[in-house]
């Protein structure tokens, strides 16, 4: 007996603006921009002023280069790594905790609205890209009470021409009930959900 077949993978498509990922990308490398250049200057000032006094010095007893050029390198790997993972990491809390924010905040508004508590303004938030889903979810909540008010009237016009069809020509309260019906199956399928993007 032959298995069914799983329900097949629905792809999702999602949809994200390409400047929040080239400036979300560019903070970190303009860190490693900044550290590179800051490191550059103290190894060339360093290793310069240790070198020129060995080359100059009658007496020098430099055997190694190493020996002068290594200690700068590892003080600023230390120093250096250390600021720049701090400064990134600073970068990644502050970037981070800022659009939690925004999106707890626009997360208690959507339950708000959700729930039938509608608020009469969008929720303040800092981040562009948090702002711009928020003027959607917006769009979408006042498109929505229009259809419901929609809705609300075509069903209670249905049942305006139901109650009245008692009495009359009964032919054309049957008409009357009939047009109010595909009235509100068109009211209806104004709504579609689109499965590929949910």
């Amino acid at each position: 007996m032959r298995s069914r077949p799983g329900q097949p993978y629905r792809r999702r498509s999602f949809f994200v603006k390409h400047a929040f990922q080239t400036r979300f990308a560019l903070y970190p490398v303009g860190f490693l921009v900044l550290f590179l250049l800051v490191g550059g200057v103290y190894l060339h000032g360093a290793i310069r002023e240790g070198l020129e006094y060995h080359l100059y010095s009658p007496h020098s007893r430099l055997e190694n280069p190493w020996d002068e050029v290594w200690p700068p390198v590892v003080r600023l790997a230390a120093w250096g790594g250390a600021a720049f993972l701090a400064a990134l990491g600073a970068w990644g809390w502050r970037r981070f905790s800022s659009l939690r924010r925004d999106l707890d905040r626009l997360g208690g508004w959507v339950s708000a609205v959700a729930q039938g508590e509608a608020p009469a303004a969008l929720p303040a938030v800092a981040d562009d890209e948090v702002r711009a889903l928020a003027r959607g979810l917006g769009g979408a909540a006042g498109d929505f009470r229009a259809w419901d008010a929609r809705v609300e009237a075509a069903v209670t016009a249905l049942v305006d021409a139901a109650e009245g069809s008692e009495g009359g020509d009964p032919e054309g309260r049957l008409q009357e009930v009939r047009a109010r019906l595909t009235e509100l199956r068109q009211v209806l399928g104004a709504l579609q959900v689109h499965e590929e993007l949910s």
